[in-house]
């Protein structure tokens, strides 16, 4: 996903104006009486979200009651999406294994950890409604080429890509750790 998608609801029908405040000019929504109100909030320069830490996106949005004229009942409310990404474990199975065992790659997700109380800390919490990416994992011959027969000592690299979807990047990122590799 490349944006926040922030829900508002209101006690009565909403003529004013809801802005990024990192952008005010480019990055708003004008309400036309509605009392619920969808503001997308894109990431990058067009609405000036911050990236805090690994995986979080950060705005503050202005709820102006107004359309041109601030007033003291405007609000201004911090919004944050934090990508949860688990780490996983992913297994290249050996292909011409003879054990009735499915071949490919496994993919294992572990819990984060994150307790119920870690959740309700926030007033209100959005989550995100989009997929996670696909991730591939190659292992390649010293020519750059899929590896497909290997010997002992042979030089290999071990390639782990994100799967983009519709062509679009991602406002997540990929990185390997703990990488352990095994013969059977």
């Amino acid at each position: 996903s490349q944006e926040m998608l922030v829900s508002i609801n209101f006690d009565s029908p909403f003529r004013g104006r809801i802005m990024a405040k990192g952008n005010p000019e480019q990055c708003y929504v004008l309400g036309d009486g509605q009392t619920s109100l969808e503001f997308s909030i894109v990431f990058g320069p067009k609405c000036n979200s911050r990236q805090e830490g690994h995986n979080t996106f950060v705005n503050e949005v202005v709820i102006q009651q107004h359309p041109v004229i601030m007033t003291e009942s405007d609000k201004t409310v911090r919004v944050m999406c934090a990508f949860e990404t688990p780490e996983q474990t992913i297994t290249l199975k050996n292909p011409s294994a003879r054990d009735n065992k499915t071949t490919g790659i496994d993919v294992a997700t572990q819990d984060s950890g994150r307790t119920r109380h870690d959740k309700q800390q926030f007033n209100s919490v959005v989550s995100n409604k989009a997929p996670p990416p696909s991730v591939v994992l190659r292992i390649l011959d010293q020519n750059g080429r899929d590896a497909s027969m290997i010997n002992l000592g042979d030089d290999l690299m071990l390639k782990i890509q994100m799967q983009m979807i519709d062509g679009k990047g991602s406002a997540l990122g990929i990185f390997a750790r703990n990488l352990e590799a095994r013969s059977s």
